[in-house]
């Protein structure tokens, strides 16, 4: 695997990664003048927040590179002083390792500062560069757009950059398998929490391609992916205060505070299933997960969660009206003209659409205010003590029909 320059590789997807990161925070900018999205501002922001990240990835790799390149000239003047080629040197063999020195520093001080640097951008983000504070409600009017535009226009952009995204994520997290390589999970880690968000995004932008009303999820999305900007800054300001108490070793490779161990499960080949391996085994003292029980359901897990979901889309396509009852399907949040009598009918997966039954030919009673004067219940009540833990009539709490405000 190692070749005569191990780290240029890395140093090029590094520039790759920065390019499109870069790409990805001016597109999805200019997608949310377009569109006037909450939920695209949130993508905006999110990537913007990732730059400095392969910003350092790059410094770094090229360092290494430098540091390797010094070493063989480093080699090649031994062997020359072996052979009596070279004479008396001048400077001390130490003295000549200024890249390497450089690199040491580069972990002891740059690493700091560019974790610094990245929960600053993201507490700043998701408290300051918002139109609408936290903990506004999703269904009130006083968002900075009522819907989003260009519904169509945003759904293949945001497609599209979602599935080079993806491919970027999955090719650099398959590089960080290999130690020389480890840094750039960060990176790939990074891409992942964008395709999430941007899948997300887009799933929410589909029922307004047909029906212009439904931007509540729209919402949702943005207000999910705004938590998670203060969610990343928490955590990578947590992962940075403890490296100051973590042991280190002579030459071991420091593990950057803004790799992020929570969008990590999504993007390292089996870090979800992994990291329950490892939790098992440290809770039971052995190696469960070497069990031949544990090996079955970690190869049948996932088809049979498949298998699980699909079951469960097909049942919901399913209504069962019965006798008594009518049914309503709306389809993304509008009713449709026909209604269901009673039998099997067959309707498109949930969330897509949704029924709702009502039992139309019954006598439906609902009572208003007090029971009648000469009623048993409360002659019997009558000399009995009223207390509020239990039921009685005297008093009674009238219920009043008003109008929904518009």
């Amino acid at each position: 695997m190692n070749t005569e320059r191990p780290h240029s590789r890395a140093r090029n997807v590094a520039l790759f990664g920065l390019a499109w990161q870069l790409t990805l925070a001016a597109g999805f900018a200019v997608l949310t003048t377009w569109t006037q999205s909450e939920a695209l501002r949130s993508l905006a922001l999110l990537s913007g927040c990732g730059i400095p990240i392969w910003l350092y990835l790059v410094l770094v790799y090229h360092q290494r590179i430098l540091v390797q390149e010094e070493g063989m000239e480093t080699e090649e003047l031994r062997r020359a002083r072996e052979r009596g080629v070279a004479g008396e040197a001048i400077f001390d063999q130490e003295n000549l390792l200024l890249a390497e020195r450089r690199l040491t520093w580069m972990y002891r001080w740059l690493l700091p500062i560019f974790t610094v640097l990245v929960v600053t951008l993201l507490c700043v983000a998701g408290l300051v560069l918002f139109p609408w504070h936290l903990g506004a409600s999703v269904r009130l009017g006083n968002w900075p757009q009522i819907e989003p535009q260009k519904a169509t226009l945003a759904i293949w952009f945001i497609g599209s950059a979602a599935l080079l995204t993806f491919w970027t994520s999955r090719f650099a997290s398959g590089l960080g398998r290999y130690p020389e390589w480890r840094m750039l999970r960060s990176g790939a880690s990074w891409l992942m929490g964008i395709v999430l968000g941007a899948v997300a995004a887009a799933a929410t932008f589909a029922p307004l391609h047909w029906y212009a009303d439904m931007f509540v999820p729209e919402r949702v999305v943005a207000y999910v992916l705004r938590i998670l900007l203060l969610v990343l800054a928490a955590e990578t300001l947590f992962n940075f205060v403890l490296d100051f108490y973590r042991p280190r070793m002579a030459g071991e490779e420091p593990r950057p505070a803004f790799d992020s161990r929570l969008l990590g499960l999504f993007s390292q080949p089996g870090g979800i299933t992994r990291s329950i391996a490892e939790a098992m085994n440290y809770q039971f003292g052995f190696e469960v997960s070497s069990t031949w029980l544990y090996k079955l359901l970690e190869r049948a897990a996932l088809p049979l969660a498949g298998f699980a979901v699909l079951v469960l889309f097909a049942a919901s396509s399913f209504v069962i009206v019965q006798a008594d009852q009518e049914a309503v399907v709306e389809r993304f949040g509008k009713p449709l003209d026909q209604v269901l009598d009673p039998g099997l009918h067959v309707k498109l997966p949930w969330p897509m659409d949704i029924a709702y039954k009502v039992s139309t030919k019954q006598i439906h009673e609902f009572k208003l205010g007090d029971v009648e004067a000469g009623s048993k219940t409360k002659d019997t009540k009558k000399n009995q003590l009223i207390l509020w833990t239990g039921e009685h009539e005297e008093e009674p709490h009238v219920k009043v029909l008003i109008a929904t405000p518009q």
